[in-house]
């Protein structure tokens, strides 16, 4: 990007791929985009525009209700949801025709109650929303989960509609209310029983929201919004939560609960193996994934017979390893023994992939690209369990969602540096160094490329800014 700052103090973006943070070109005459930012000082009062609610604002209220009233209500036909997506992507483009405002205005006006419940749960803080999943098999979560998830995409697009018409008529109040509420149905679409999915949907809705902002920068009466992003909690961008949903996803398979220290018998034990051929068959189906390894799900049904009776030898053997069952393994039946070892072995793995998760940052990556090599290990020798295969599926991959976290956290922090840059070329002078600007620069997370800020000239400095859709990849960015 290259912005140039001149008599309205604006500037025009020139963005060039990069490879790594050495700034060498790709082979390939850089693709150029235009943009141009207004400068702006930070309001006064600082906290006049805020992107969530205040403390005396909030309300210790579930929003969840209210939120999913919304989802109910944003059914909508296939041509009313192309009308959305046709202006919403217009919008995104810069356009602002008289006939693209009297569309946008036209869906706002046709889903007033829609926005109505979003405002009403703007200020609502509780996201908990119990959906009694813990009892629930994995088809049945997912079934649950998903509708909300489908419908968050479609309340961000309206809400996005919404801003930039506000934002067309100057009037930021507005806005800024409605990209408070933008952040808020980002959380309530990850919310607490949410799996990673909800948290992916999160990061979505906040890049796009993300973009609104530093398209509406480019207006030469859009306010500072340094310390409104500032408002902005960091927990946000957190993982943790879904990740500990994730890693119950593949114990459900052969039983959530340890099954007691005393036999089940061969009935018990044989219903359990078939809740268990129906799941992975549903899974396979999902995933279209037919086989794994050595495990091949069409070969499923004989799970519960002939699998059972060549597996259940190797499975008492590797029982014996457990202190309750070393000297009892006689008193399972074969299919016991195989359910058995199954969840233990299925528990051991899981257990041992996400205990890495467990480490402090700056010291994880390679101990998880280590317990990732070895899971993707194929299964060798006898019995050939189930159990890792399905780990194997469920299981996500714990670098890339710790990458895609200090990739969104990263993508937040440069909108943040954006406003700061925005106030320190009010008066046409870049500091030497990122540390003197009048709004503090925020440091990166993980990814974030070294020499980030350059100063070329008092209006011209370069910037490096991960690319979030290449992942591992920079902008190169001159400002």
């Amino acid at each position: 990007m290259k912005w140039k700052w001149s008599g309205l103090a604006v500037c025009a973006l020139t963005i060039a791929n990069v490879c790594g943070s050495l700034a060498v070109c790709r082979g390939q005459e850089a693709e150029t985009e235009s943009v141009t930012i207004s400068a702006a000082k930070a309001p006064v009062p600082a906290l006049h525009y805020r992107f969530w609610p205040s403390v005396r604002e909030g309300k210790t209220v579930s929003a969840m209700p209210m939120f999913t009233r919304a989802c109910f209500m944003m059914e909508e036909s296939p041509e009313t949801s192309k009308e959305l997506n046709e202006v919403y992507e217009l919008l995104g483009k810069g356009d602002w025709s008289p006939e693209l405002k009297a569309r946008a205005e036209a869906i706002l006006a046709n889903r007033e109650s829609v926005q109505d419940e979003l405002e009403r749960a703007t200020d609502c803080m509780e996201i908990h929303f119990d959906l009694n999943i813990r009892d629930k098999d994995l088809m049945e979560r997912i079934s649950l989960l998903l509708p909300e998830v489908q419908k968050s995409r479609s309340l961000a697009r309206l809400l996005i509609v919404r801003a930039h018409t506000e934002a067309r008529a100057g009037d930021w109040d507005a806005f800024s209310r409605t990209v408070t509420t933008l952040f808020r149905v980002a959380e309530m679409a990850g919310h607490d029983n949410a799996f990673l999915v909800g948290r992916l949907v999160r990061y979505a809705i906040v890049s796009v929201t993300l973009d609104l902002i530093e398209s509406t920068s480019q207006f030469e009466d859009c306010p500072n919004f340094y310390w409104a992003l500032a408002s902005v909690p960091q927990g946000l961008f957190d993982v943790e939560r879904a990740l500990e949903w994730e890693r119950e996803n593949p114990l459900i398979i052969f039983g959530i609960d340890p099954l007691p220290n005393e036999p089940i018998g061969a009935a018990a034990a044989a219903t359990q193996l078939r809740k268990t051929i129906d799941t992975l068959r549903n899974i396979g189906s999902i995933s279209g994934s037919g086989s794994s390894n050595n495990f091949d799900l069409g070969s499923a049904q004989m799970f519960g017979g002939l699998y059972v009776a060549g597996a259940a030898a190797g499975c008492r053997e590797m029982l014996k390893n457990d202190a309750t069952w070393a000297d009892r393994v006689d008193e399972l039946s074969d299919a016991e023994a195989v359910l058995r070892a199954n969840q233990t072995e299925c528990r051991r793995l899981v257990d041992e992939f996400f205990s890495w998760a467990l480490l402090p940052t700056s010291i994880r990556d390679p101990y998880l690209a280590a317990a990732e090599s070895k899971l993707e290990e194929p299964m060798m020798g006898s019995p050939v369990l189930p159990a890792k295969w399905t780990v194997q599926l469920l299981l996500p991959a714990l670098r890339a969602v710790y990458r895609a976290e200090h990739r969104m956290q990263n993508r937040f922090v440069e909108a943040i540096n954006l406003q700061a840059i925005r106030a320190a070329v009010v008066e046409n002078s870049l500091p030497a160094d990122v540390d003197q600007l009048p709004l503090p620069a925020w440091p990166g997370f993980g990814d974030r490329p070294d020499n980030w800020y350059k100063r070329l000239t008092n209006s011209v400095a370069e910037w490096k800014r991960v690319d979030e859709k290449k992942p591992g990849q920079f902008k190169n960015v001159k400002v």
